[in-house]
């Protein structure tokens, strides 16, 4: 396992998010608003937008300026692969079908592999405005504040 500070996940944590909200921003701007012109069918009841092309480039780049030599996958384009511990998973518009027939149930997904090992990973709400994050080892929050889904009791 690779040691990393836990300071330097939450800057990690922070690129994430700030990518995430940028493209957010333009899955906004298009929501029920897309025409024919603007969705391909990849495969069958498999559908991509040009706002998931702009969303992935949005949140590459933003990526790719912070951290030039990390890797990355994301779900519209070509793997950029290279000898860097460093894999940065995304999917730019998780809930496309749900966005082309504008239900407001869609997402942004992001997460970091290091070393083959899942860090941070964030999920963005543009609608809601919520983001939902993880880091490893430091548990998971709701727009920064910790969550707690249950508190296990001592059973009699």
């Amino acid at each position: 396992m690779m040691k990393v500070h836990p300071n330097t996940l939450a800057a990690y944590l922070e690129v994430a998010k700030q990518a995430a909200m940028e493209a957010g921003d333009v899955l906004k701007k298009y929501f029920r608003k897309l025409d024919a012109s603007m969705i391909e069918e990849k495969a069958a009841n498999d559908f991509v937008t040009d706002v998931d092309r702009r969303s992935e480039q949005i949140i590459k780049n933003h990526i790719i300026t912070h951290f030039s030599d990390h890797a990355i996958l994301a779900e519209e384009s070509e793997t950029q692969t290279n000898t860097s511990p460093f894999l940065w998973i995304i999917d730019p518009l998780d809930g496309t079908a749900n966005y082309i027939h504008g239900v407001p149930a869609f997402a942004i997904s992001i997460a970091l592999e290091i070393k083959g090992e899942l860090c941070v990973g964030i999920v963005y709400d543009p609608i809601k405005d919520d983001i939902f994050s993880a880091v490893k080892g430091q548990g998971a929050s709701k727009n920064g504040k910790t969550h707690t889904c249950f508190s296990p009791e001592k059973s009699e």
